[in-house]
């Protein structure tokens, strides 16, 4: 139980969020319940309501993490009698059902089962759209199913979610209508929770719920592994940065401890390797220089000429050169430096107004004889009709054709 509330607090710290989205007149909204949880109760409830991830990021920590509930007209749920088997419930429920395209769920009362379907690409979405505002989400229900992990809260026999209207008869929910009845609110420990905000509520508990079925399971089973690797990446990074630090700090104090001892034999030892070092820079420096030269000179002022003149000779008219080097310098040149310099390697920047002009360029290109790999170092959109990319072209080594 320890280990567990250890990793709990490790992976979601003691925020926890529930975000439901839900339709009304047609239109998509979002319900957001925010809270702490401290000793395995929830306080500190706070609830949002917006029509975009977007409004609702702006009002969430950093890097949120949440549950997801889709309860929107996107998501279809039949009432079938009990059947446990989930292919023949699926079957029965909705025949002829593509189940490649769709996530599902069961909920099993005594006598009945509900099934919920949405289809996958819908469910992404939203997934996308919120991991695109900085929330990470964890988990996904559908339909009204997650108000299973709170009904018990509630002492009444219909329970209305905003988006559904519940009935219920001893525990089990006996029947479910779309109702968008909203302003009522409910009583839940000494919490009042409107109607509207109950499933984002129910989200927070979902966290927890081990019941899915092998439909959602997957998913949730996906989205989990995701965040517990990022999470493990960012507290991982800075576990990291702490102990360099800190090898650092003890590097640096036993250094100054033996440098203190040592220092009149370092001194000797250091006029030595500065001697040596400067004799051996000065030969690398030559030898380094010697093969610049003999590198340049591999290829031909006229070979370059050659090259460079078919590119530009072969390219179409919707490209414009920005830049065309042959053997380009890879470092600034210093005084104190060796020149380096791309060997057999003409790089171009340019822009383009015909992706299929560039395309077929770029091919063209490939099947020189003398061209060993070409490879596009950068893509980018500058405005309606027109691009900007960067290429690099290899060309064979002449000692090697």
């Amino acid at each position: 139980m320890i280990l567990e509330k250890v990793s709990q607090y490790w992976l979601y710290g003691d925020t926890y969020c529930g975000i439901e989205v839900t339709s009304f007149d047609g239109s998509d909204y979002i319900h957001t319940t925010l809270a702490l949880k401290h000793k395995g109760e929830f306080s500190s409830l706070s609830q949002i309501k917006a029509s975009t991830f977007q409004e609702i990021s702006r009002q969430l920590p950093k890097k949120q993490h949440a549950s997801l509930i889709i309860s929107t007209d996107k998501v279809l749920i039949k009432k079938i009698g009990i059947q446990h088997d989930e292919s023949k419930a699926l079957s029965e429920a909705f025949p002829g059902l593509q189940i490649i395209d769709f996530q599902y769920d069961l909920l099993h009362f005594t006598s009945i089962t509900y099934v919920a379907v949405c289809r996958k690409d819908i469910i992404n979405s939203y997934i996308k759209e919120a991991e695109k505002e900085g929330i990470n989400i964890v988990r996904v229900g559908l339909g009204f199913f997650p108000i299973i992990t709170i009904k018990d809260l509630i002492k009444q026999s219909s329970i209305y979610t905003g988006f559904y209207k519940l009935e219920l008869n001893i525990g089990d929910i006996i029947d479910f209508f779309k109702d968008q009845e909203s302003g009522l609110e409910y009583n839940l420990d000494g919490n009042k929770v409107k109607a509207e905000n109950l499933l984002s509520l129910a989200g927070l508990f979902l966290y927890f719920n081990n019941e899915d079925s092998l439909g959602l399971n997957a998913l949730n089973k996906s989205l989990h592994k995701k965040y517990s690797e990022l999470k493990l990446f960012h507290k991982g990074a800075k576990i990291g940065i702490i102990l360099l630090f800190v090898l650092l700090l003890i590097n640096f104090l036993l250094f100054s401890h033996y440098r203190s001892e040592y220092k009149n034999l370092s001194e000797i030892v250091e006029i030595n390797n500065l001697q040596k070092e400067k004799m051996n820079s000065q030969v690398t420096d030559l030898e380094s220089k010697e093969k610049l030269v003999n590198d340049i000179l591999g290829v031909s002022s006229s070979k370059g000429s050659y090259y460079i003149n078919r590119i530009t000779s072969s390219s179409p008219k919707s490209i414009l050169f920005e830049e065309i080097s042959f053997q380009p310098i890879l470092k600034t040149i210093r005084s104190d430096k060796a020149i380096e310099v791309d060997k057999n390697v003409i790089k171009i920047a340019a822009q383009c107004t015909s992706k299929d002009d560039y395309s077929i360029w770029v091919e063209s290109i490939e099947q020189w004889k003398w061209v060993k790999e070409t490879t596009v170092i950068n893509y980018n959109y500058l405005n309606s009709g027109r691009d900007r990319f960067e290429i690099e072209i290899v060309i064979l080594n002449e000692s090697k054709k």
